[in-house]
């Protein structure tokens, strides 16, 4: 793929997002523009109570896109709200979509964030080529979960979880990041005076962090393996460099672990970039980033012309 010359397409989208906030004791869950609930109910529990009492699912106008609105705490440390946004397959969760919740938080929290990039068919990435490329931070291949077709690293009680598999609704093979709490960014300053202001960008930070750090594709340096294999074991060395051929073809994660079996320290040493297809991934991080990064005044002025339009179409109705 590095040899091939042609620029490496990757569309990224924001898949999910899972944010606390504080309100007032006896605050209502408010409406939000663009969204209606479609359920709202009590949740069942057998064995441990859940945090919160309550649930309120809503569900885009113009898309696919459902929230989970999580009240009525039943812990006193627990924030009043909890609300997870899960994206459309094809647009994933906008800037304006996001607003329409993140302007009725105060001093708000990200819980959850996950980033999905797609590679069209033409770009020869799929299962295999993960498994024998991508290095997903210190996480582990779990053989456990995901199902057949589905590759995963990480898990939901872990700092970050990776999920890799073939999405019919957009043509594409997806790689998607979950990061929990204790890997996203920290926003500086004091905690008591988080705002809007500070929380909304760390969103894009949070994007951000995923590459190089939990996200990157990699080759093995066989030469400069096998100079340290020779200098180290002698004749033997070559017999382990081939055994170590044999099992990256399959699993670069499998080839490190037995390196690291036979007495190699800082494996990752021997690794090198696939500069390519990092680059595409860095410019997909940007293009999203650049769309749904816009200035506050630039949302609070479509919000505000989409409450202009709402008052006229009310207009006719109270007059009759």
């Amino acid at each position: 793929m590095e040899q091939s010359g042609t620029e490496i397409k990757c569309v990224t989208r924001l898949d999910r997002l899972r944010i606390l906030s504080w309100a007032k004791r006896g605050t209502l869950v408010p409406k939000i523009r663009g969204f209606k609930p479609i359920r709202d109910f009590r949740l069942r529990w057998k064995d441990k109570p859940p945090i919160y009492a309550r649930v309120r699912v809503l569900r885009s106008k113009i898309s696919s896109t459902i929230a989970q609105w999580q009240y009525d705490r039943r812990k006193g440390w627990a924030k009043p709200w909890r609300v997870t946004l899960v994206a459309d397959d094809l647009q994933g969760i906008t800037a304006l979509e996001a607003w329409s919740f993140f302007k009725h938080f105060r001093f708000p929290k990200l819980l959850l964030f996950e980033l999905a990039f797609d590679f069209p068919r033409s770009s020869g990435v799929d299962g295999n080529f993960v498994l024998r490329h991508a290095l997903f931070g210190k996480s582990r291949l779990r053989t456990d979960r995901g199902g057949e077709g589905h590759i995963r690293f990480g898990s939901r009680f872990s700092g970050k979880l990776a999920r890799c598999y073939q999405k019919e609704s957009v043509s594409a093979f997806r790689v998607e990041i979950e990061l929990h709490s204790s890997l996203l960014p920290r926003p500086e300053g004091d905690k008591r005076r988080e705002i809007i202001d500070s929380r909304w960008p760390e969103i894009a930070d949070a994007g951000f962090s995923i590459l190089p750090a939990h996200l990157k594709f990699v080759t093995i340096r066989f030469k400069a393996l096998r100079r340290h294999l020779r200098r180290r074991f002698g004749e033997h060395g070559d017999v382990l460099l081939e055994k170590t051929r044999e099992i990256a073809s399959q699993s670069l994660h499998s080839a490190l672990g037995y390196l690291r079996r036979k007495g190699i320290h800082n494996v990752h040493r021997f690794l090198a970039p696939m500069t390519q297809i990092n680059a595409a991934l860095e410019r997909a991080v940007d293009d999203w980033s650049t769309d749904f990064l816009r200035p506050r005044f630039e949302l609070e002025e479509i919000d505000r012309k989409a409450n202009g339009r709402e008052r006229r179409q009310r207009a006719p109705k109270e007059k009759k």
